[in-house]
């Protein structure tokens, strides 16, 4: 992430710290109930498939994250540098 955006790193670093951050803080606490209401199957299921989606993210910026850029103002200024 720090080499995507340069000089920014700070900026996008501290960003997904505090997106993880605030993941972290609130997950654990819905855990319990969603397993309460669900059973243990139906909410390992659930979180199998969150994952996956979230898997899917990274994979897709592997492979498409130069079209994306391309269309990026802030990284068109940073090439130029």
């Amino acid at each position: 992430m720090a080499q995507s955006y340069g000089i920014h790193a700070a900026s996008a670093l501290a960003g997904n710290m505090v997106v993880r951050s605030i993941m972290g803080a609130c997950l654990p606490l819905s855990g319990p109930s969603m397993y309460g209401t669900l059973g243990l199957s139906w909410a390992g299921t659930l979180l199998g498939l969150v994952e996956m989606l979230c898997v899917s993210v990274p994979v897709a910026f592997y492979f498409y994250g130069y079209k994306i850029r391309q269309g990026s103002p802030m990284i068109q200024v940073i090439t130029k540098l």
